[in-house]
């Protein structure tokens, strides 16, 4: 992920980085939502050993496609962008204020992203008992909002920033989004119809991710020339709060009840818009 909004950042007018960004990211979230359904599908034939060495051949024959066609920045025809210098080196990205905002924010995001990742398809089979099949399905559409949120986030990113100034653009996206994802989940805890759950959710995973673009982008204008170390601390920042996701829920759902469990999330969600009032990097000054 870090190279990849890296090249993007070279690839891309400014104008349009965030769109770019949500459209990569958008596609991760169709590949997690075809698991369900395809690496189940190869579970239920194969077992899960062979469904392993399925994928990874899958996957490393797209890398090999990669590494064969793609490249870091445009052709002589088209220069990329300059970068911005980040002085100091890499420490200096550490204790950059508002990069660590950034990566705060997205923290909570992605504990907010890892709730659905690890636990939905057990939520509606086990928790509200509507069966595997019905439990696949839901998971996947709830996936797939995840990646219709990334996308549209960046596009609609992208227009902010045209029309209110880099800095105000930027931010508009995470603070709606992810208190609107907050509002959303705690409606569908509320909800006892699971269909009507799979739907709630699914709408605030869509708000909620609408996010993840903005985030993205923010870092890698953030390092300047060294933007892929920037993506990558904000990366880590997300791995951290996924690494809680799994511990925590369980845990509160067991001591406290699988709404709460699922409302922590939402609390989290919310926590992570307010982080963004108080970003206000140089570099995305009007």
């Amino acid at each position: 992920h870090p190279s990849t909004a890296r090249t993007i950042g070279n690839w891309v007018p400014e104008e349009r980085r965030a769109f770019a960004n949500g459209l990569t990211l958008g596609a991760a979230l169709v590949g997690i939502a075809a698991t369900y359904y395809i690496v189940g599908a190869l579970m239920d034939r194969f077992d899960w050993p062979l469904s392993f060495i399925i994928i990874g051949a899958v996957t490393a024959a797209v890398g090999g496609l990669w590494l064969a066609f793609a490249g870091d920045t445009p052709s002589a025809r088209r220069s990329p962008p300059a970068a911005a210098p980040a002085g100091g080196g890499w420490r200096a990205l550490v204790g950059n204020r508002d990069l660590k905002l950034v990566t705060l924010s997205y923290t909570a995001l992605a504990y907010f992203e890892y709730l659905f990742f690890y636990w939905m398809q057990y939520y509606f089979d086990t928790v509200l008992k509507v069966g595997t099949e019905t439990s696949r399905t839901y998971s996947t559409i709830i996936s797939l909002a995840m990646a219709a949120g990334m996308i549209s986030g960046g596009w609609v990113t992208d227009r902010l920033v045209q029309r209110l100034g880099r800095r105000a653009g930027r931010a508009a996206v995470p603070v709606v989004g992810m208190i609107g994802g907050a509002v959303f989940l705690v409606v569908g805890v509320l909800t006892k119809d699971p269909m009507w759950v799979m739907i709630w959710f699914s709408v605030g995973v869509f708000t909620a991710t609408a996010a993840e673009a903005a985030c993205w982008v923010a870092a890698i204008e953030v390092g300047g020339a060294r933007g892929t170390t920037a993506a990558g601390i904000l990366n880590t920042g997300g791995n951290f709060g996924g690494f809680f996701a799994p511990i925590v829920t369980p845990f509160v759902g067991t001591v406290f009840g699988w709404g709460w469990a699922v409302a922590l999330g939402a609390a989290i969600s919310l926590c992570g818009a307010l982080v963004w009032l108080f970003v206000k990097p140089a570099q995305l000054a009007p």
